[in-house]
């Protein structure tokens, strides 16, 4: 009987001993998956900032290719309008000669 006794209160600190064991993997797993949740959140947060990083340099490239087309433009309307008037003094003075 005392040996039953004895057998039965191992049996019980064992069933606490596993019982702690099974309680504190649980609080091991939920702590770990917490922290892949706050990682997942540090990650998307930094895939956002890198998102708009390279929208705003291409918002900018884009500007920038903007401006020297409109100095291409505003170049060759000067140039034309040089040209322009080079060969209406040159016709001028072709008229004048006449």
């Amino acid at each position: 009987m005392a040996q039953a006794q004895v057998l039965s209160s191992e049996a019980e600190q064992a069933k606490k001993q596993l019982e702690q064991t099974i309680a504190q993997s649980e609080k091991e797993k939920e702590d770990i998956r917490s922290q892949a949740e706050k990682e997942k959140e540090v990650l998307c947060a930094r895939f956002d900032n890198e998102k708009l990083s390279m929208k705003e340099n291409q918002d900018a490239f884009l500007e920038n290719e903007r401006k020297h087309q409109a100095e291409e433009i505003q170049n060759l309307r000067e140039s034309q309008e040089k040209q322009v008037a080079s060969l209406t003094e040159s016709n001028e003075k072709q008229l004048q000669a006449l």
